[in-house]
């Protein structure tokens, strides 16, 4: 009953137009895109814009300049609907006229830019908790080291149950006496992990207050913890072509072995943006370059940087930036 022509009256007037006719004369004659742009539903919007022209002389001209203006209208939405990577690929040629429009519409495009890198630092800082930098658990070469492993046990184990199907030939069967070990030496490859930066934090309180925290993978279970000042860490170049570049310890303490060393450590971190980890970008490229040691304006920065993402870290994501956030990433 909600959509008979009665109760749709209650929502539009007379002529069944969503606005009066003087409102959209005069909006028009103005031109003044952003009051149709703003409304909820751009398509009742259309609608209603559709009706009005109907009913115009198209051999007036006040009727040829509707019909500009609604085409340069319907472009601007359009401009302004179009995600990230349609905008990478919008022409340039652009006429004069329309420069204004298509100035506003990058304004929204940036504007929505600085949306997405808010709520993809939120839900960042979610994980990081303050911090700079995390490994993921599983990442891609971990996940092929467990799953080689497993299948080399499993193989290992159900080798009497199917062994008996590649008995009809030796050839095959003797190939998959050596599958399990070639999976498990797969699998210790992929988890071999020696000197590898797993996490990077900044200890708020105590005596080594101010100083990064950084837990470092020895074996893949065994770990260890430096302290280190901010000053004395830095990159040190890129380690071949899979993303990793060499973090270097000038100097600081190792928490397991309760001593100080002064002589450089190389470590290696992930950097790449490619889903292996947790990075706090903000903070990642202040810590990656070269700092002064004694230096109250890098103090000082360091403590905004550092303030900054426990922000991050303390904000609450609302369901609307969730929604705004599955958006996001099914586009990126």
């Amino acid at each position: 009953a909600q959509f008979q022509a009665g109760h749709l009256k209650q929502f539009f007037d007379k002529n069944g137009l969503m606005f009066p006719v003087e409102t959209i004369i005069e909006k028009y004659q103005s031109e003044d895109y952003d009051f149709f742009l703003s409304k909820g539903n751009f398509l009742k919007v259309a609608d209603t814009l559709e009706k009005f022209g109907a009913n115009l002389d198209m051999d007036h001209v006040e009727a040829k300049n509707f019909v500009i203006f609604k085409k340069k209208l319907y472009k601007l939405y359009e401009a302004r609907s179009r995600s990230t990577l349609e905008h990478e690929q919008f022409s340039t040629e652009i006429p004069e006229d329309e420069l204004t429009h298509v100035y506003d519409a990058h304004k929204h495009h940036l504007s929505t830019l600085a949306r997405d890198h808010y709520l993809d630092r939120i839900a960042t800082q979610a994980r990081l908790q303050g911090g700079y930098y995390k490994r993921k658990l599983l990442s891609p070469a971990r996940l092929k080291g467990l799953s080689s492993t497993l299948a080399a046990v499993g193989m290992y184990l159900y080798h009497p149950y199917i062994i008996p199907y590649f008995a009809w030939c030796s050839l095959v069967a003797k190939f998959y006496y050596t599958a399990p070990i070639t999976a498990a030496l797969y699998g210790l490859y992929n988890l071999s992990e020696s000197n590898v930066v797993n996490s990077i934090s900044r200890i708020d309180s105590g005596p080594d207050a101010g100083k990064l925290k950084i837990t470092v993978n020895v074996t893949p279970v065994i770990t260890k913890d430096i302290i280190a000042h901010p000053s004395d860490v830095y990159e040190d170049g890129r380690i071949g072509t899979h993303g990793y570049s060499a973090l270097k310890i000038a100097k600081g303490h190792c928490v397991s072995t309760r001593t100080d060393f002064k002589e450089e450590k190389i470590l290696s971190i992930e950097t790449a943006d490619n889903g292996n980890a947790w990075i706090d970008h903000e903070g990642m490229d202040w810590l990656l370059e070269k700092k002064p040691s004694d230096s109250q304006t890098e103090s000082l920065y360091a403590d905004l940087i550092h303030s900054r993402a426990k922000k991050f870290a303390s904000t609450k994501r609302e369901k609307k930036d969730l929604l705004h956030e599955l958006k996001y990433i099914i586009e990126k």
